[in-house]
């Protein structure tokens, strides 16, 4: 069948530069259904499924980045592979990588599509689209809105029936992710107006009290992003969009991503519950529109891991 591309609109790239806010309503893998999943070392689906069996492929591509998948067994090159030759992957522009543990010893890791389910080199259409060199000296996020395998702009993808991640490293490792998503971007043109809340964070504690009045305090879970974007829309082609991100999401049912700074500073990708449904999208004019998109962010919280 073989996959088609078109160039990511240059307005829209270019706003993304200047760190408009960026979401992603859509998963194109966990969405797809019917996805088959597995590790190895040969880069080929042909090839038996190396996932250590209580951490399969699948929880990959679960909307948790919590819980990962991994190899069982160690080795210098490992492939995470996804396929659905029924229903291809796509549209998608942006792909993140969370809750990994390249580490140090990692020197390369790509995102390759292919037509035939083989990325050693020999793959039909095999395709790099996103490449990030090591080491990683921290589980920071991989994340590119630049996806492309030829010319200098970033690309659209559709029609992918094969995509893995490829990991290279200089000792035998077991890799660990726990996310891998590939969507399609809703580009705002203007950042969103909360300069009060723009950096608010949320912790959840118990306090124990002894009759000595001596306190203790157990933390459950610290540093959580919350705070609300207000976006007036008053172009056609992104109220579309939007629209097409709130049934994505279903009025907050779904978990997206949300990217405060995409040209500065990607990897400070925010995985985000809306808080608040319907989601309020009112028409204040002609091609005028405002929402309100109050955001809570899921585990694991970005702040942990930058």
């Amino acid at each position: 069948m073989g996959f088609s591309t078109v160039i990511v609109p240059a307005a829209d790239v270019a706003r993304a530069t200047a760190d408009k806010n960026l979401l992603v309503g859509n998963h194109r893998i966990f969405d797809n259904g019917a996805v088959a999943g597995r590790w190895n070392t040969a880069g080929d689906f042909a090839v038996a499924d190396d996932s250590d069996p209580l951490t399969p492929a699948k929880f990959g591509v679960a909307k948790r980045i919590d819980i990962v998948t991994k190899r069982l067994t160690a080795d210098t090159v490992s492939f995470l592979m996804y396929r659905n030759s029924i229903t291809p992957f796509g549209p998608f522009d942006v792909a993140m990588i969370a809750g990994h543990t390249f580490g140090s010893t990692t020197t390369l890791v790509e995102i390759i599509i292919s037509d035939d389910g083989k990325f050693d080199g020999t793959g039909l259409n095999q395709e790099t689209i996103a490449s990030f060199a090591g080491p990683f000296g921290t589980s920071k996020r991989l994340v590119s809105i630049d996806l492309k395998h030829t010319g200098a702009v970033p690309l659209r993808y559709s029609g992918v029936e094969n995509v893995a991640v490829k990991v290279t490293t200089s000792i035998g490792l077991k890799p660990e992710i726990g996310e891998f998503w590939l969507g399609q971007r809703i580009q705002f043109h203007h950042k969103t107006d909360r300069p009060d809340r723009s950096h608010e964070r949320r912790s959840v504690f118990r306090d124990f009290q002894t009759d000595s009045q001596a306190k203790f305090r157990q933390v459950l879970a610290d540093t959580q992003a919350a705070f609300t974007g207000n976006w007036v829309i008053h172009d056609p082609t992104l109220e579309a969009e939007y629209n097409q991100f709130l049934l994505d999401v279903k009025q907050g049912a779904e978990s997206f991503l949300y990217i405060e700074n995409p040209g500065t500073a990607p990897a400070e990708t925010h995985q985000m519950w809306a808080m608040n449904s319907p989601i309020p999208f009112p028409e204040l004019g002609v091609e005028l529109n405002r929402t309100s998109l109050e955001m809570e962010e899921a585990p694991i919280f970005l702040d942990l891991e930058l």
